[in-house]
């Protein structure tokens, strides 16, 4: 395969997938679908989303806004904009619109629930924990009516386990006290879990969150729906991840319906992708894993120095793109050896990681259509990476958060602030969409000549400011 295009690859049904530009600058296939407005708002959103500033106090300027200005004047203001850029809807009618349009441009939709969890957070439990269900339940239901063609969805575990339980959890795990098959008996059999390190109010809410975990997966099985769990900071991720792996041994007997995230920024993520890989062999189950960078490096850092410990996190960027491509690469390995039994996600916006997964596809003999490898990238960013894969008919989604303004924008706030290197990244794609208005052969372009007064206003304003 050359460095340019992928050519001739098949797709399960034996149709010939297109050449893909591995430069991401086919700008035809990559912004076919867009409005002229959606690109002009694209330009404007993303560069302000590059400003600090803007990105730490952006759920204050919110509360200021409905402030002074009305609740009503401020969502006829964020909706569409910041809201509409980044957030899939607020109603099934919305969000069924915002996938159809995902889908004329060949990528998938990933649903996700906006629910934020940290520890020391006193808030009732078993109520609110009961609405998250709800909510997640629905999410499944939803991510099954608007994806036929093997939907996901994304999934919080402190959605549903109190964030506290779970990072005691991960002391237990870390320290061999807590097994996976213990955890799995329960969510199984109903065997109470009894650990003399965990006291009845915390055993009385670890059975709660099992059975609420359990009642996910049973209905993901049945909907047949990947559920793709994500990773947060290092003090829960090894006890989100006995979790994870309970229902892996439990749900994922042919199918990899349960996926559990690996974070590439840290220094063990390779070692602990291939120590859960080992899990699911000893129990002769499928594998699912989502591989990511991290969004959490600001945070970790500060707390390795605050605790006087080793910071977890690679050295540089260019460690952390070394531990992505070796992470990626061993998974690469094991699925040419086991086929559709693993199942991953690149779901990176970084061209060259993207890159580098698509030639070694070629060089193993993975074929794309058979969807033990796709790709995956943040609703409002990288579209030119997404789309152009799309295009080409490689299995692409987006992770698309979904809800009312005022759920949405905290948790894409956060998001934000914790994916700045993204966001940095994301400032190479205002050059493209600067290019695609200046050309006059896209079918977008058709919108502007039909008059609008406005959107004509806009667009050469748009033009003159990016120069």
């Amino acid at each position: 395969m050359g460095e340019e295009n992928v050519k001739n690859l098949k797709s399960e049904q034996g149709a010939a997938l297109d050449s893909i530009d591995l430069q991401f600058k086919d700008i035809d296939a990559a912004y076919k679908t867009k409005s002229t407005w959606e690109i002009i708002r694209a330009l404007v959103i993303l560069r302000t989303c590059s400003y600090n500033y803007f990105v730490d106090n952006s759920v204050k300027f919110l509360g200021l806004s409905q402030r002074f200005l009305g609740r009503s004047l401020t969502d006829f203001v964020v909706k569409p904009t910041f809201y509409g850029h980044f957030v899939a809807g607020d109603t099934p009618e919305s969000i069924t619109s915002t996938v159809r349009k995902l889908k004329s441009g060949g990528v998938r939709p990933m649903l996700a629930v906006p629910m934020e969890e940290d520890v020391n957070e006193n808030i009732p439990m078993d109520e609110k924990y009961g609405r998250n269900l709800s909510a997640i339940l629905d999410c499944i239901l939803l991510s099954r009516h608007v994806e036929e063609s093997r939907p996901m969805m994304q999934l919080k575990v402190t959605a549903l386990i109190p964030a506290d339980l779970v990072a005691k959890l991960t002391i237990l795990y870390n320290e061999e006290k807590i097994t996976v098959e213990e955890i799995a008996a329960y969510m199984e059999t109903g065997a109470l879990v009894k650990n003399e390190c965990l006291d009845e109010e915390e055993l009385s809410q670890l059975h709660k969150g099992l059975d609420r975990l359990a009642q996910v997966g049973k209905l993901a099985v049945e909907k047949k729906v990947r559920v793709l769990v994500d990773a947060e900071y290092t003090y829960l991720n090894p006890g989100m991840s006995l979790v994870t792996l309970a229902m892996m041994v439990l749900y994922n007997k042919q199918t990899p319906w349960i996926w559990n995230t690996y974070q590439c920024y840290l220094k063990g993520a390779l070692s602990s992708i291939r120590a859960e890989l080992d899990v699911t062999k000893r129990h002769n189950v499928c594998f699912g894993a989502k591989i990511v960078r991290g969004a959490y490096m600001e945070k970790e850092k500060l707390l390795a120095l605050n605790e006087q410990r080793e910071d977890p996190i690679n050295p540089s960027l260019d460690a952390t793109g070394d531990m992505y491509n070796a992470v990626v690469n061993a998974m690469l390995e094991h699925i040419k050896d086991v086929g559709t039994k693993c199942n991953i996600i690149v779901a990176s916006s970084n061209e060259g990681a993207v890159r580098t997964t698509i030639q070694r596809l070629d060089q193993l003999g993975i074929d794309p259509g058979e969807d033990s490898v796709c790709f995956g990238q943040l609703m409002g960013m990288a579209d030119h990476v997404s789309f152009s894969l799309g295009s080409a008919g490689f299995p692409v989604y987006k992770s698309m958060p979904y809800g009312t303004l005022e759920d949405t924008i905290p948790y894409l706030s956060r998001r934000a602030q914790e994916n700045r290197s993204v966001l940095q990244e994301s400032l190479h794609e205002p050059f493209s969409l600067h290019e695609v208005l200046k050309r006059g052969n896209l079918s977008v372009n058709a919108q502007l000549l039909s008059g609008d007064p406005l959107v004509v206003h806009i667009f050469e304003a748009t033009l003159e400011a990016c120069g």
